[in-house]
């Protein structure tokens, strides 16, 4: 059977960029290994990781309430299993209605693993497909520490935590990147005591932003969450964590969140590469005119949103109205109680570029709103020219809201 555009993998570049081909008129095949369309945000990631920050507001709701003058004396228990079936059920109602949706726009979905056979023949299942165009969305993998990892059965990455149906009592988080700060967070709101250890001098070293890596680390301190820099893991056993200083945690669980790396189908011929990634240009087209790549599996923030915007970029260039990409504007939000967010350029960026800048900071502290709700602990950073908004950088209650606005 021919398509005009077959895609291997049905996350969110491999979903968005088959809704925007389908709305067009392009007759779409996804291909997906798992028996479910959102890929990692939706099932293991971003979505249930939300529904675990739900259950934490609700917890530090709890927490203000008397100061709001409703006295509950403060008694509150968790129940992790009803969390974790919360979680599994938001996660199975997006899951079906993403796959409704796909469908009802006459696009194709097969499960498989999909092989690349040439420029225009995809195989999958043992059957081969043709089409015009091919886009890559595989999308990537937590990254193993080879010291530790697949010996214990305590030793989990970020998608086996999110499946766990108990609350550690000490939890160690390798990593202090946006997802391990956000789950050593929610489990420290959970009851467990937590650590993080880090191997660089500072938290959130992907990011260049050094107000949101300070705000975040304000944030993590007064969690009570405890923190170790410039140290790494030498070993693990009995529930005994030694790291390379020497010093030693107890940690009846530990969560890997060192990064992740990228995925690429199997292809019968050479796609060019670069650090594992797919090599792309302005427009996310690989080294092979006619196959496109997009994602996690291409260079750039792992984030949803990019993978949309990276979606958009390769299916209006399919469609004969490409233009060039630039993710300069692309949000983000690190979901922290408050959560920090981030769009645009930061001010080392701007140093960096040598650009004429004026940085304006308006605090939380002097707006009604957010003192009517006890949130007055946080700080919106305008980076501009003149009226010009070159960057915003925001901690604070609903940042995560606030920052698509600006």
């Amino acid at each position: 059977m021919k398509y005009d555009v077959i895609i291997i993998g049905a996350g969110s570049g491999g979903y968005k960029s088959a809704e925007i081909l389908a709305d067009n008129g392009k007759h779409v095949l996804i291909i997906e290994k798992e028996p479910y369309a959102g890929g990692v945000c939706l099932s293991h990631g971003c979505i249930p990781t939300k529904s675990y920050v739900a259950v934490c507001e609700s917890i530090e709701h709890i927490k203000q309430a008397k100061r709001m003058g409703i006295d509950i004396n403060g008694e509150y228990s968790i129940d992790m299993k009803k969390i974790l079936n919360r979680k599994d059920r938001i996660v199975k109602m997006l899951s079906s209605g993403l796959l409704k949706s796909l469908m009802d726009r006459g696009i194709d979905i097969m499960t498989g693993d999909a092989s690349i056979i040439s420029n225009r023949e995809v195989s999958v299942n043992n059957k081969h497909y043709t089409c015009e165009y091919i886009i890559i969305a595989t999308g990537s993998l937590d990254k193993q520490l080879t010291s530790i990892s697949g010996q214990y059965n305590n030793v989990l990455n970020s998608r086996q935590m999110l499946q766990t149906a108990d609350i550690p009592k000490h939890l160690c988080v390798i990593g202090a990147g946006v997802i391990g700060l956000e789950m050593a967070m929610i489990f420290s709101q959970f009851g467990s005591e937590v650590h993080i250890v880090e191997y660089c001098p500072s938290i959130l070293p992907g990011i260049n932003n050094i107000f949101i890596s300070d705000a975040a680390m304000k944030i993590i301190k007064n969690q009570n969450i405890q923190l170790i820099l410039n140290d790494s893991v030498q070993s693990f056993d009995n529930n005994t964590l030694t790291l390379c200083s020497g010093k030693t945690l107890d940690a009846d669980t530990i969560l890997l969140a060192i990064g992740r790396y990228p995925v690429l189908p199997q292809c019968s011929f050479d796609i060019a590469v670069n650090d594992g990634f797919a090599d792309v240009d302005s427009r996310n087209r690989t080294s092979v005119d006619n196959i496109y790549a997009i994602g996690d599996c291409i260079n750039g923030p792992m984030l949803a949103h990019k993978a949309y915007y990276d979606a958009q970029i390769a299916a209006m260039d399919i469609l004969g109205q490409g233009k060039d990409k630039d993710y300069t504007n692309i949000p983000y939000s690190i979901f922290l109680h408050p959560p920090l967010s981030h769009a645009g350029l930061s001010e080392e960026d701007c140093a960096a570029k040598g650009l004429n800048y004026t940085v304006t900071e308006y605090p939380y502290a002097g707006n009604g709103r957010a003192a009517a709700y006890g949130a007055r602990n946080g700080i919106m950073r305008l980076i501009h020219d003149g009226d010009l908004l070159l960057g915003v950088s925001i901690w604070g209650k609903d940042s995560d809201i606030i920052i698509h606005e600006l």
